[in-house]
């Protein structure tokens, strides 16, 4: 990964790693995700056996219909390497329970299903390993949607990580399963940490005026590798910017802004007069998390000559190496992915095979091909066709068709 200053050095030493913090929360989740795999398994046994049949189809969604006048399919399989989509089938089965107990028991589907039912207590642990996927969920989203997923960013996500593990090993006493667990997550969150924990993160973390500055001995030691950065290496313009939109709080500001630190203004004798007034300014007025930091930084350039080149600089090292189409790249040569090609990359078979059997030519813009469909073929037609795939099925869902047919 390439870090490399606006002077041409290199703030990362060659024999050090950046690693991907997505990437990162990934191995962490999936090393405890993978002790779950006895009842996800068995969950999974169950969705298949219901979806490959379309008489059992059609009886989930006559139960369905019965509980709750609305007709529902039965809940996709996820893919087990992504723990985002495990999390959505344990909720959409936690949903349909009702009507996954009925069918496992109806007379048509009880020969086929009779292995794969669920008594309360699993279906409790089902309930406990979906409030664990909870927070690394959001977390996921929230790293792939940031503006600048910087390494203030990673820091974050790995600091609520280990404190997640440890409220979940504090009140899952009962259920040895997430006791076995978790302590596997949150070792592996532990060692990244270490990683972490350097010279390089906290100034990152420093000059990111969406943080809160750190009081005592954590502001000295701040202040102190902020000093011993080669300043004269770095040169300043002066010139202003117009200043940017202010943006509103977001749902998941709450992942951001707990840092634990005061925003007191901290008085400190002997500091560059450049640095008590960055301290005073942000602890005064910390951020939003959605804030533009570098459009921040310069519209204060004039103000912090010698602190602006060095935070865009370290503020510039990316937390993530994951292409997504909303994190607005602070370099136009970062690679980035739009959301159609994004999906075609991952559907593209699924997409052609879709295609093929309904006779058209491969579009240029394929939800615009979807919407001409539902003038020409029935919503119970196109379902039909989608209803063995999985990613055909969830992008008809996504065109809400029913509602436009």
């Amino acid at each position: 990964m390439n870090v490399k200053t606006s002077s041409g050095g290199c703030i990362v030493d060659e024999s050090h790693l950046l690693r991907c913090a997505m990437h990162t929360l990934q191995l962490g989740v999936k090393s405890a995700v993978e002790w779950f795999e006895p009842v996800l398994g068995n969950l999974r046994s169950l969705l298949s056996t219901i979806r490959v049949s379309k008489v059992r189809r059609d009886i989930f969604r006559s139960i369905c219909r019965s509980m709750s006048n609305v007709e529902r399919e039965p809940p996709c399989t996820d893919c087990p390497t992504r723990f985002n989509s495990t999390h959505i089938m344990i909720q959409q089965c936690l949903a349909l329970r009702p009507a996954l107990d009925v069918i496992a028991l109806h007379e048509r589907c009880a020969g086929d299903l009779d292995q794969f039912r669920r008594t309360n207590a699993q279906w409790v642990q089902i309930q406990h390993v979906s409030s664990f996927l909870d927070l690394p969920a959001r977390l996921s989203t929230f790293l792939g949607g940031d503006n600048y997923p910087t390494i203030s960013v990673a820091v974050r996500v790995n600091e609520k990580m280990i404190s997640h593990c440890r409220d979940v090993l504090a009140s899952c006493a009962r259920d040895s399963m997430l006791r076995e667990a978790i302590p596997s997550a949150l070792e592996y969150h532990r060692k990244y940490d270490e990683y972490l924990n350097s010279d390089v993160a906290l100034i990152a973390m420093f000059l990111d005026p969406r943080n809160a500055k750190p009081e005592g001995v954590d502001l000295v030691k701040c202040r102190l590798r902020i000093v011993e950065v080669p300043l004269l290496s770095y040169n300043a313009s002066s010139d202003g910017e117009d200043p940017h939109d202010v943006r509103h709080s977001a749902p998941d500001d709450d992942l951001w802004n707990d840092s634990g630190h005061s925003a007191d203004t901290l008085s400190l004798d002997g500091i560059d007069k450049e640095l008590s007034s960055y301290i005073a300014a942000v602890n005064e007025n910390v951020q939003l998390r959605q804030t533009d930091i570098i459009r921040w930084w310069q519209y204060h350039r004039s103000k912090y000559r010698r602190l602006y080149p060095i935070a865009v600089d370290y503020l510039a090292i990316p937390a993530t190496s994951i292409a997504n189409s909303t994190a607005r790249r602070i370099f136009d040569d970062r690679e980035t992915l739009s959301n159609a090609m994004f999906k075609a990359e991952i559907c593209v078979s699924s997409w052609m095979g879709l295609f093929d059997r309904l006779g058209v030519t491969i579009p240029g813009d394929v939800n615009q091909a979807f919407r001409h469909l539902q003038s020409t073929i029935s919503s119970a037609e196109l379902r039909e066709l989608a209803s063995s795939d999985p990613v055909v099925q969830l992008l008809v869902d996504e065109l809400d068709y029913d509602t436009s047919s």
